[in-house]
């Protein structure tokens, strides 16, 4: 279609004879709202509120939020990402480029209509100078049901298909811009929106609204490079499902960017009809992405080969007398060599299985062009308690490779954590300074992140495993989810204390990780070969598109330590026991029959030179009165209770006094102690005792306890 100026400047549309399919040419980066009618720039997308003066066009927020969009293309989004969204144009990144920037850039075209316009009627009134009736608000009465991402749809959908696409990939594609407030289109409620469109605007093709919707649409075409009418026989590629969350994902992120108006300002109502300068609109980016301080992706850079002991030794601050363990090595030299999708770790608590994690996970983010980690645990304590140690790995870290990272902890109480505090505190830093206090290089936490569906947006993420298996669950924003997951490595933590009804979830978000391509290290004290055999099986079915069939080498007893691997997408499983040479395989368990009196007596006869103990028993009235009877008989000094009723601020002292006392290399570890605890001490707190006595309860649960002993 080609526009025509008529009086005041009004649009005016001149059918052409229609073409075949979207092609690409040179973006037009001077191409500003100057191009545009004066109907076109009178379209409203924001308003400062009742009684405000300040405004935003919609030219201007649909050019804010496509700039915007370029930038997050550049500099967020890692090389895989920006791979994946470049697969269904043959591996051109620049014309994934250039889509992006063009769906960002119409995702809010739906705004140019009577439903959205009438919403403020002193914004409507800049439409009547040009002779363009808005109705009052009141007089639509089904105004809600023609929302202006459904309008954004139908308009798109249109262009493309006069270009001469296909109606079928129109649809797939200007699904992203419908989506842009969270949900894909329902079917029922598009045909009804459909319905209400014909009684408000009347014939869409003959409306005023509809004819500015169009020249909003082939000005971004043109700004972006996208050509919608062509003569090249050429049509929108299939819109695969990993694909089109990376596209609507990084729309939303565009869109809230773009519409946060201490990055973006509103502009006074008397600025009206004045349009941005190109170089006024790169600065003004420039300055908006600069106050958002984006994190980038993490990057590990290639280098010499190295030597993997001194790297353990290094990224963890171990001493020369501390030696990696047999799985720690093959894990790692497996990830460098093997490139596996997927690595299930089984192992002793309190071998290492974190640390073998990590360095798997830096091998996986430098050979794959990754952004970053996800780790995820059962709790929040445990969370809290795994950020620490993830901050220690990654200061090491990035004294090898000097950046700024953003780093988040992603769990409901994240606010009581003084040190992911410190680090959010630490967001108003220039983005060209390290901050090199304490250890901590450049670890920054970003505010903007902090907020409602972004909790896994940051290059690293500790979070609690629901951040993850709600990644497969149809919500809102789901798709800010799924962009938190790609380009990341994946650490799942603990994952054999899944119940019956997370195991179901954590199946589905396995499938969805592997459809994404997503590289996971699951890490588990030990799993039965029925469950280990159903996580490989939905995460290979996510990866290739088919059921997993029988795996009969995974069948009975493999062996432990174990590493199995799932490899060359999906096809190639194999596992490999990794015990070191003289490891004690077994471990001798002694009934003790005892009430509380009886069990003082006993700790007191074994800690009689000294020594920390920990009795975990199963139920928070349990422990409370054991910790009753060790208080009377070692005082106040030398007796912690732990559980899980105490006040979020409290529980959080606790944990970090737990750390403090018994954890790695601890300089205040007390002469005697005894910690009377619930099962909340026997997942990812990295304590240490001398002698434990435990409730009965499940053997993984028994195995994992154990691996608070001597670690």
């Amino acid at each position: 279609m080609v526009r025509m100026a008529s009086k005041k400047g009004a649009a005016s549309i001149v059918p052409r004879s229609p073409r075949r399919g979207v092609q690409f040419a040179d973006a037009d980066q001077s191409l500003t709202d100057a191009a545009l009618s004066e109907v076109a720039r009178s379209f409203w997308a924001k308003s400062g509120g009742q009684g405000s003066e300040m405004w935003l066009s919609l030219a201007q927020h649909l050019m804010d939020a496509s700039d915007v969009a370029a930038v997050l293309f550049d500099e967020y989004a890692a090389p895989e990402v920006r791979s994946l969204m470049a697969s269904v144009w043959d591996g051109n990144e620049a014309r994934a480029r250039s889509m992006l920037r063009f769906l960002a850039g119409v995702h809010d075209v739906g705004k140019a209509s009577a439903a959205f316009s009438s919403q403020v009627p002193s914004l409507a009134s800049f439409l009547s100078d040009f002779g363009v009736d808005v109705p009052h608000w009141k007089d639509l009465p089904d105004r809600k049901s023609l929302p202006h991402g459904f309008l954004s749809y139908f308009a798109l959908v249109d262009a493309i298909e006069d270009g001469g696409g296909a109606r079928g990939r129109a649809t797939q594609w200007a699904a992203l811009v419908a989506v842009h407030h969270g949900r894909y289109p329902n079917p029922s409620a598009m045909d009804k929106a459909r319905r209400v469109l014909l009684l408000v605007e009347g014939r869409q093709q003959q409306s005023v609204w509809s004819k500015g919707r169009r020249e909003l649409i082939e000005w971004m075409a043109r700004r972006t490079g996208v050509v919608l009418n062509s003569s090249e026989p050429s049509e929108l590629p299939r819109l695969p499902i990993a694909v089109a969350s990376a596209y609507g994902a990084l729309i939303v992120m565009a869109d809230w960017l773009a519409s946060n108006e201490e990055f973006f300002p509103l502009f006074l109502r008397d600025s009206r009809g004045e349009s941005m300068s190109p170089s006024a609109q790169i600065q003004r980016v420039r300055g908006g992405m600069g106050r958002a301080q984006m994190p980038r992706p993490l990057r590990i850079e290639d280098g010499a080969p190295v030597d993997i002991e001194a790297s353990y030794r290094r990224r963890f601050s171990w001493g020369e007398d501390t030696h990696p363990t047999k799985a720690q090595l093959r894990a790692v030299a497996i990830a460098e060599t093997e490139d596996p999708d997927l690595m299930i770790v089984e192992a002793p608590p309190g071998s290492g299985k974190t640390e073998l994690a990590f360095s798997v996970a830096e091998r996986m983010v430098r050979m794959r062009g990754l952004q970053g980690v996800m780790i995820a645990l059962p709790t929040q304590a445990t969370t809290n308690a795994m950020f620490e140690r993830a901050e220690t790995w990654l200061s090491n870290l990035l004294g090898d490779e000097p950046q700024r990272l953003g780093i988040h902890l992603a769990h409901g109480k994240n606010d009581l954590n003084e040190e992911f505090v410190r680090l959010l505190a630490k967001d108003s830093a220039p983005l060209e300074v390290l901050d090199e206090e304490e250890g901590t290089s450049g670890l920054f936490a970003n505010r903007w992140m902090a907020a409602r569906w972004r909790s896994t947006l940051s290059p690293v993420v500790i979070g609690t495993i629901d951040q993850v298996l709600l990644a497969a669950l149809k919500s809102r924003h789901v798709l800010m989810r799924h962009l938190g997951l790609l380009g990341k490595v994946v650490i799942l933590d603990e994952v054999h204390a899944a119940d019956a009804y997370m195991e179901i979830y954590l199946e589905s978000a396995l499938a969805w990780l592997g459809a994404f391509g997503v590289p996971v290290v699951l890490l588990s004290a030990t799993l039965p070969s029925a469950r280990r055999q159903a996580l490989i099986a939905a995460y290979r079915r996510g990866r290739t598109g088919e059921e997993a069939g029988e795996m009969k080498e995974l069948e009975g007893d493999i062996g432990y330590p174990v590493l199995t691997i799932l490899k060359d997408k999906g096809t190639n499983i194999r596992s490999e026991v990794v015990r070191d040479e003289g490891e004690e395989t077994r471990k001798v368990i002694r009934p003790l029959e005892a009430g509380d009196e009886g069990l003082a007596d006993f700790i007191d006869s074994r800690l009689a030179s000294g020594g920390c103990a920990v009795v975990i028993r199963n139920t928070v009235g349990d422990a409370q009165r054991t910790y009753d009877a060790m208080l009377q008989r070692f005082g106040e000094e030398s007796t912690t209770l732990l559980h899980s009723r105490f006040l979020a601020c409290d529980r959080a002292q606790r944990d970090e006094q737990m750390l403090a006392l018994f954890g790695k290399g601890s300089s205040r570890r007390p002469k005697k102690h005894v910690v009377v605890a619930t099962q909340v001490i026997e997942q990812s707190l990295d304590v240490d005792f001398d002698l434990m006595i435990t409730d009965p309860a499940p053997m993984d649960l028994v195995l994992q306890r154990i691996g608070r002993l001597h670690r």
